[in-house]
């Protein structure tokens, strides 16, 4: 079946946007013909200003505008299947008020029942990297609408398209980080999120180009739940000087002041983002 009108739920965070960007090329590329409509947060809508992966974008602020005008939006768009990447009940709901035909996503939050065509979250998906949690859904549609399906796992394509244009402006605004004076905070990753958490060989050797070619003073910053995957010592990390531990130039508490009851650090702090390379890739 080839829909006409495609509406996609998109997710409500910049970097779970970032996550579901080779499933809206599997999209494309499963519906060509189709004007696909991208449903996100206005924060969230400049990401896509660039992409050919939607012909349009929808904005939606349920914390600005309420439910009914939510479904007023949906059914201006005379949409005929609705795909959700977010898994929220409210998406359903929206869909299944404003009257599209077909309901696609995953059996999630309580919405079964909204869904016409719901899918189950296998263990097999959880316990992969976020960016094939919304693959594994185009999978699963694929095979349901073909009987087969050729989604590409195995070099998913999760590049961000950015015009001449934007990129100069950005590039206006940024200041130039060889000219600064001052330590580089890094964030080495969330316990929250697999998709947060980098293999520790490709976090490590991000802080050591950073330290061999441009001789910054680098410092790590966690809040307290993330310790866990932000440890003491990093193995494999060399610092500038040979030794095997990065300077901690700054107190935590003056660098993150919106994080309090951070962990103190020693004087040689080294950081390991928790690591499980069969499920975490820094995409």
């Amino acid at each position: 079946m080839m829909f006409q009108r495609l509406l996609v739920r998109g997710t409500n965070w910049v970097g779970d946007s970032i996550m579901t960007l080779p499933a809206l090329r599997e999209l494309r590329r499963l519906f060509p013909t189709a004007h696909l409509t991208l449903m996100v947060r206005p924060w969230v809508a400049d990401l896509f200003a660039d992409t050919p992966l939607a012909d349009d974008l929808l904005l939606y602020d349920n914390r600005q505008e309420s439910f009914l005008s939510g479904v007023a939006k949906l059914k201006a768009g005379r949409f005929d299947a609705a795909i959700f990447f977010q898994n929220a009940f409210e998406a359903a709901a929206l869909a299944t008020a404003a009257r599209i035909p077909r309901r696609i996503g995953f059996a999630t939050d309580g919405r079964r029942f909204l869904l016409t065509d719901a899918f189950p979250v296998t263990p097999a998906t959880r316990r992969k990297h976020q960016l094939y949690f919304y693959l594994d859904l185009v999978a699963q549609l694929e095979a349901h609408l073909t009987g087969t399906n050729h989604v590409n796992y195995e070099t998913p394509d999760y590049r961000l398209p950015v015009s001449a244009a934007a990129q100069a402006a950005l590039d206006a605004k940024r200041p130039d980080l060889r000219q600064v004076a001052h330590p580089l905070a890094v964030v080495p990753g969330a316990a929250n999120s697999r998709a947060k958490q980098w293999p520790a060989a490709a976090f490590t050797a991000l802080l050591d180009r950073l330290a061999a070619e441009h001789d910054w003073p680098l410092f790590l910053v966690a809040h307290r739940v993330n310790v866990p995957c932000v440890k003491p010592s990093v193995r494999g990390c060399s610092a500038p000087n040979g030794s095997r531990s990065w300077p901690v130039n700054c107190p935590c508490g003056k660098v993150w002041p919106c994080f309090p009851g951070a962990p103190p650090w020693s004087a040689t702090t080294r950081a390991r983002p928790m690591s499980r390379p069969r499920s975490t890739v820094p995409w």
